[in-house]
């Protein structure tokens, strides 16, 4: 018998791929914008509030440096000393916005080549803005959901955070899975629609459950609006967009109930959005932005 036919009859998962990790890591950067060849940064250090956003969804952040380097604070140093926090250099030269720009998208491709699936770049208002995008406008999906998520509020003591996260760790895992499933299992389902259909009602759900969780909390949370953009084939972007008019009216029903119940309005849109520049297509989503609302839970 030869060695291939040995081991599909012997291991279940031979010729399978493996499965995707529940580690997740998440790419950072000081707050600032980039427009052209022009780049602002707001601080030399990680923005507080975005930490905490950080460190309840993922289990290592990475905040690359290189020719443009700044140091950061004693919260990085902290979070470097406990293992959560890597500063990888890269040398890249030239333009400054170039330099910014080629570390984040080397530091997210070295480590998807090592945990593959298992990265993304956080952007947003208290991280890096590009101007135009890390890749080609209209060769990606991004996924909203609108005051669905509650983030700890700034002024949580960050091994509150951690200690939360060990404790919602099923329903963060339940909420991570449906988002990062949904584009995969739209382009490999021969029922788009009824693909979409049951990923929101499980992305509903997981919301509603972390939304109930921080409510009991003890410490104060922010409602926030949550993205992940998703790489998706220019040729699926019509296919997902028809399966999104189908479940159109559950979104609006899904709205409507949850502003009932909660006194805000929530809401799921899926958009077309950035494809990353990247020579491998990631399938999970490759970025992440929130944006925080002053009311609390």
């Amino acid at each position: 018998m030869g060695e291939a036919r040995r081991r599909r009859e012997s291991d279940p998962n031979y010729g399978k791929p493996p499965p995707k990790p529940d580690f997740r890591g998440l790419i950072v950067s000081v707050p600032g914008t980039i427009e052209g060849h022009r780049y602002r940064a707001r601080s030399t250090t990680l923005d507080e509030q975005e930490l905490r956003f950080s460190l309840l969804f993922w289990d290592q952040l990475v905040w690359p440096t290189g020719a443009i380097h700044m140091s950061g604070g004693e919260t990085e140093r902290q979070l470097i000393k406990c293992g959560i926090l890597e500063r990888p250099k890269y040398n890249h030269f030239g333009d400054v916005t170039n330099v910014i720009i080629n570390g984040q998208i080397s530091a997210f491709e070295e480590y998807e080549r090592k945990t593959p699936g298992a990265w993304a770049i956080a952007q947003g208002e208290n991280s890096l803005i590009v101007n135009g995008g890390l890749g080609e406008v209209g060769k990606g999906a991004l996924i909203e959901l609108t005051r669905a998520v509650p983030i700890p509020h700034v002024d949580v003591p960050l091994n509150e955070v951690l200690e939360l996260k060990e404790r919602w760790r099923n329903e963060l895992l339940c909420f991570r899975h449906h988002v990062e499933a949904l584009a995969d299992d739209i382009a490999n389902s021969s029922d788009r629609s009824e693909q979409l259909e049951f990923h929101l009602k499980e992305i509903n759900s997981a919301c509603s459950d972390l939304m109930a969780l921080g409510k009991e909390w003890r410490f104060p949370m922010h409602v926030s609006t949550f993205n992940a953009s998703l790489n998706l084939k220019p040729t699926l972007i019509a296919q997902v967009t028809g399966a999104w008019e189908f479940g159109e009216k559950f979104c609006t029903e899904f709205a409507a109930a949850s502003a009932a119940a909660t006194g805000l309005y929530r809401g799921i849109k899926i958009d077309t959005d950035f494809r990353i520049r990247s020579p491998k297509r990631p399938a999970t989503p490759y970025r992440y932005a929130y944006r925080i609302h002053t009311e609390l839970i």
